[in-house]
């Protein structure tokens, strides 16, 4: 027969060496940073009445994130502790959310190498390539990212329950797109590349590490967003956040390179209150026309504008024919 009893979490009020380290029922505090050889736990037989301290035996230093008990016994025998280990992360290292988006770290970069936001400065901690979620349908973590970033504008909390229907609108989005579009921001959360290198000649983003580029969008690329069907951001990549360009074309004969802008003549301009002069129109004429009538300003890449500048260098003339959307 052995002369051992069931052990009970305890400790004696006697012992005020772990008083700092362990609570009167033997089990830590939450929250509480552990070190090496330090205590974290304390039993006592009820039988010898002898006590037993369970020390931190590993050389990393842990937090306390979690402590449980069983409160089915009169005697607390049974508890869960679970450490939190605080480490840096390395390359290798396998991260995961809780809609089971999982990943691994690549690459670590300095701050001054981060992407920022050319109106606040803003520079984010973590970058998730786009490629993961299609894969795993986490379609859950991309409406927690829109929720998280509208309750930080708007200072409140949201409710990520995907079961509640307390929202006006039809779909979650709808909710979440208004709240980000009323501070000003894109109605789908995508706001881009506003700064960086680009190429003197056409206008578009380079590639390349060295020169401040980025990674190239190339052909094989827009093969495969046609292939999925996403022409909005294929449009998006290529036209809006590449070499967007706003040029004057005109209808009546279709060249988009004799436009030229009319200087207004300079005239005194009275103020009136203290207010500053208005500033005169711009005016677009079409020096093979001979008129202004007809001018239209159309939005197109600034490099197929290079591209009608290279054909008429060899004496081809390309037309463009301008049509409303109504007429067509």
């Amino acid at each position: 027969m052995s002369d051992q009893g069931p052990r009970i979490f305890k400790r004696e009020h006697s012992d005020m060496s772990i008083s700092s380290f362990v609570d009167s029922d033997g089990l830590p505090h939450v929250g509480q940073v552990i070190h090496q050889d330090e205590p974290y736990c304390s039993t006592i037989d009820q039988v010898t009445n002898s006590k037993y301290i369970y020390r931190r035996k590993g050389s990393e230093t842990v937090i306390v994130d979690y402590v449980a008990v069983d409160t089915k016994n009169k005697n607390l025998q049974k508890a869960n502790i679970r450490f939190r280990h605080p480490r840096n992360p390395v390359i290798g290292d396998k991260f995961s959310s809780r809609h089971g988006q999982k990943g691994v770290c690549s690459q670590l970069w300095p701050d001054i190498d981060m992407p920022f936001s050319g109106i606040t400065g803003m520079s984010p901690d973590l970058i998730i390539n786009p490629h993961a979620f299609p894969s795993r349908m986490t379609i859950g973590m991309l409406l927690e990212i829109l929720a998280a970033k509208g309750g930080c504008l708007h200072g409140n909390f949201v409710d990520a329950t995907p079961f509640s229907d307390d929202t006006e609108s039809e779909s979650l989005v709808e909710d979440l797109g208004s709240k980000l579009r009323a501070l000003g921001f894109n109605y789908h959360g995508t706001e881009v590349r506003a700064t960086g290198q680009v190429d003197q000649i056409t206008r578009q983003p380079i590639k390349g590490r060295k020169r401040g580029g980025g990674v190239r969008f190339g052909e094989m690329e827009r093969d495969s967003l046609l292939a999925h069907g996403a022409a909005y951001l294929l449009h998006d990549r290529l036209h809006v956040c590449s070499d967007y360009h706003v040029a004057d074309v005109c209808s009546l004969c279709g060249s988009l390179l004799t436009t030229t802008t009319i200087q207004p003549p300079k005239r005194v301009i009275r103020e009136f209150g203290g207010l500053p002069p208005t500033k005169a129109l711009k005016k677009v004429k079409c020096l093979a026309c001979q008129t202004s009538k007809g001018m239209e300003t159309v939005a197109m890449p600034y490099v197929f504008k290079y591209l009608v500048a290279e054909l008429a260098a060899m004496n081809i003339k390309m037309t463009i024919q301008l049509n409303s959307r109504a007429a067509a």
